[in-house]
């Protein structure tokens, strides 16, 4: 599976961070053109409007949210802002295809974005699920429950909804309703070979780290050296 045909945007909270919603989605397409030599992306304000129908003057404003927040770098090279990204250990996996969906709009993808870290995952569905009360959604998002309505009735249109919502037994202890649980469709919205990228990425890190091995290694070929070196006398009887 080709690593670049995948994006890995931070999960975090993001109130803790001080970041919006479009913040996410302007790095994941930051870190779209990512260069593998370089290690840099430079894209243009303009380019970054165009891919994630983000108005430019947003578009600056996520850039710079993004760089208080200590995500991305930035310097200038002959006028051309050039970005280095920090390292994440915790991160969600978005497909080329997700992001370049025109079936998507910028509020879909940065309700799945900020969403998708909070699911609890079945690779081998497809499905994500979120078990919280509307207002505990609406305030991990930073938005009101008009606006959170507004994006999730997007997504629960067609024939083949990217959410869906399932009564639960739960109730919110304010409202005394029902809780949803939210179930995601990672195939609807074209993600769900990250999914399954981002599970083969996780058992990978689960076992000794690379680093552990060359250090483990080396220590081998010392004690092995070691040995060959040792002057061994001959017991005397």
């Amino acid at each position: 599976m080709d690593n670049k045909q995948f994006v890995k945007v931070p999960n975090i909270d993001l109130k803790a961070q001080g970041l919006e919603m479009k913040d996410l989605v302007v790095y994941a397409y930051l870190k779209k053109h990512y260069n593998y030599v370089t290690k840099e992306a430079f894209p243009s304000f303009s380019t970054l409007a165009q891919e994630s129908g983000i108005s430019k003057p947003t578009v600056m404003k996520c850039v710079d949210r993004l760089a208080s927040a200590g995500y991305i770098s930035i310097t200038k090279q002959k006028k051309v802002n050039h970005y280095t990204f920090s390292d994440i250990n915790k991160f969600e996996i978005y497909s080329f295809d997700f992001l370049d969906d025109p079936s998507l709009n910028t509020n879909d993808k940065a309700y799945i974005i900020c969403m998708q870290p909070h699911m609890y995952k079945n690779p081998e569905l497809g499905t994500g699920k979120v078990t919280f009360t509307d207002q505990e959604v609406a305030d991990r998002l930073g938005i009101d429950y008009r606006t959170l309505r507004k994006y999730e009735s997007h997504l629960q249109e067609g024939n083949h909804p990217i959410m869906t919502l399932v009564p639960t037994q739960l109730k919110d202890p304010i409202t005394g309703l029902a809780i949803n649980e939210r179930v995601f469709d990672f195939e609807a919205y074209n993600n769900l070979l990250a999914l399954k990228f981002q599970q083969i990425d996780k058992e990978l890190n689960d076992k000794v780290s690379r680093e552990d091995y060359e250090k483990l290694l080396r220590e081998f070929k010392e004690l092995k050296k070691q040995v060959l070196t040792t002057e061994i006398k001959p017991v005397e009887l």
